[in-house]
């Protein structure tokens, strides 16, 4: 008789005479507990494998931190070597410029004031010196950490700084975004090390910025004309060497032929352990590891299902309410040119091959083969429009959508929806109806609304909401440092939130009000469109257009006077501009 050992292997017994049920009975719980050894004995093994990986680990973590204090100390050196030259430099030249200005006052109160000299002249002198120290202190914050790293990649942040560089920087090659922030940051200061060092020094010949990604190594060249040759370039780079060794790389400079030095950079795709999962790359996948992290910490099932609805709601298509009173569902019909029912309760209408079914609920939705609709949701709300559903609709589970459809809102109506925190595109436009002709142009004045104003920025419009419900989520506290990284790192958030601002009101922008809200992306985000150019602009004009748009709202940033608000959003005007920058450099050649 042959019996099987639960993990592997079998039991034979053999014997002279017929097996008896009791010999049976006693093979099968022979072989069980041949099971249960064996179990056993695999668990000892795995037990002592994962006794030895821990002990691994700690030795990792024992030099991860050790690496740590190191590259902390190495930062702390660079960063008082930086604020020490800013305020070394800027505040002798704004203690010089005060000392100046005190005597050309001293002298016009004696009246022995030169015929040369002006009490104005001398104030604008110091008012350029502090211009200057400021934006100094502007540059030394943009290199400690650049808004466009952990958003586009060490490429992209090159680009932007290459873009204000006095030498002309021309890049090749790319690098996988898939790699820890410290490699990606690692790589980029010092890169930028090498090219705020050569940029001065080059004489005008371009630098060459050579990127890839071999061997599980993330490597750059940098190859420019230095007069001091390599010695001398390595020992300029000392202290970067250094930083790039604790995080297990290297940086060599070689010479090469023509008086130029070559600088190869190289640092390994991960610090230590390679990371279970690689960083989410994109917006939405931020947030969605925010949800995940917010889920799995929540307390109860109530709570988890509170965390599942707004993962729900952050991959479903675009809301837009209709509210037009007895013509809402003729409104409805004008837009999808589909026909519609009149109905007397609220209706959502999706894109489907037809037939009716309900939500989750319970509100009848309405599928419909109809263009418009795909990726869009529109819901029909028949009655009044009153405070209470203005409040609901941005927040309301529901409903939450991002758009309402009205002719004539009232401005209390219009409050509400912004008391919400959510953005809600309102459309106001008269004269929608079902008439396919569209004489007055209302509807094709609404999809074209719709069209630049949610479908293009759908994603991130979704995120925004998926952020603000967040903040009310149980568990959302212990969530709040990496909530307030994602924003800060989505510049597009940025920019919504100061179209928003902009439209309240709250940004005196006068005369320079259409130009900001183009570049905001109010009327289509493609770079042409941004900066109100024709579709056909070659890449070179597009990029000089962004760095005059640059310098212009970096100097309105930098002007005294100017409201907390003016200011924040001509910061984010530059940060826009120098995107464009950065994304049209390598197609514009020389500077």
């Amino acid at each position: 008789m042959v019996e099987p050992v639960p993990g592997g292997g079998v039991v034979l017994l053999t014997k002279p005479t017929a097996l008896t049920p009791a010999d049976r009975a006693a093979l099968r719980e022979t072989a069980g507990w041949l099971g249960v050894a064996l179990r056993l004995d695999r668990a000892r093994a795995d037990r002592d494998s994962a006794a030895a990986r821990a002990e691994a680990l700690t030795g990792d973590l024992a030099a991860a931190r050790a690496r740590l204090a190191e590259v902390r100390d190495l930062e702390r050196r660079r960063l008082v070597a930086a604020i020490t030259g800013v305020t070394g430099r800027g505040f002798a030249d704004v203690r010089a410029a005060v000392a100046d200005l005190r005597a050309v006052v001293d002298r016009a109160a004696a009246g022995e004031l030169g015929s040369g000299e002006s009490r104005e002249e001398a104030a604008g002198r110091l008012g350029a010196a502090l211009d200057e120290l400021i934006e100094r202190f502007r540059g030394l914050v943009r290199g400690v950490y650049p808004a466009m790293l952990p958003e586009r990649g060490p490429r992209a942040a090159l680009e932007e700084l290459a873009a204000t560089l006095p030498a002309p920087v021309r890049f090749r090659g790319g690098l996988v975004r898939q790699v820890g922030w410290e490699v990606e940051s690692g790589l980029y200061h010092a890169v930028a090390a090498v090219l705020r060092l050569v940029a001065d020094r080059c004489d005008g010949e371009p630098v060459h910025v050579d990127l890839a990604d071999e061997d599980g190594e993330l490597r750059a060249r940098v190859t420019a004309a230095w007069p001091g040759g390599a010695a001398g370039m390595a020992a300029a780079l000392a202290d970067d060497a250094d930083r790039i060794a604790v995080l297990g790389g290297g940086l060599e400079c070689v010479d090469r032929a023509g008086g130029t030095v070559e600088v190869a950079i190289r640092l390994r795709r991960h610090v230590g352990a390679p990371p279970e999962r690689p960083p989410a790359p994109g917006l939405r996948d931020a947030i969605d590891d925010l949800l995940r992290r917010g889920w799995q910490g929540a307390p109860d099932e109530r709570a988890r299902a509170r965390w599942e609805a707004v993962a729900e709601r952050l991959h479903a298509p675009p809301r837009l309410a209709v509210l037009a009173g007895p013509a809402t569902a003729a409104v409805v019909a004008a837009l999808t040119g589909a026909e519609v029912a009149p109905v007397d309760r609220p209706t959502w209408y999706a894109h489907g091959d037809g037939g009716a079914t309900v939500d989750a609920h319970g509100t009848p939705v309405v599928l419909l083969p109809a263009e418009p609709l795909r990726g869009l949701s529109v819901l029909a709300l028949p009655g009044a429009v009153d405070a209470t559903r203005a409040a609901a609709l941005p927040v309301e589970p529901r409903w939450s959508v991002d758009a309402v459809l009205s002719p004539g809102l009232p401005p209390w109506f219009r409050a509400a929806l912004s008391a919400s925190g959510h953005r809600v595109l309102v459309l106001d436009v008269l004269g929608v109806d079902h008439h396919e002709a569209d004489p007055t142009g209302a509807l094709a004045a609404v999809r074209d609304r719709l069209a630049r104003g949610l479908l293009a920025r759908a994603d991130v419009v979704a995120a925004r909401r998926a952020l603000v419900d967040i903040e009310a989520l149980p568990g959302a506290d212990d969530l709040r440092w990496a909530t307030e990284r994602v924003r800060a790192a989505a510049h597009d958030l940025a920019e919504l939130r100061v179209l928003d601002d902009i439209d309240r009101g709250a940004v005196p922008l006068g005369d320079d009000h259409p130009a900001a809200v183009r570049l905001l992306g109010a009327f289509g985000t493609d770079p042409r469109t941004r900066l109100g150019l024709p579709a056909h602009t070659p890449d070179d004009r597009l990029h000089a257009a962004a760095r005059a748009e640059v310098d212009r709202w970096r100097a309105l940033a930098a002007r005294p006077g100017r409201s907390s608000a003016l200011r924040d959003a001509a910061e984010t005007l530059v940060r826009t501009c120098e995107g464009v920058v950065a994304a049209t450099a390598a197609g514009a050649g020389p500077t």
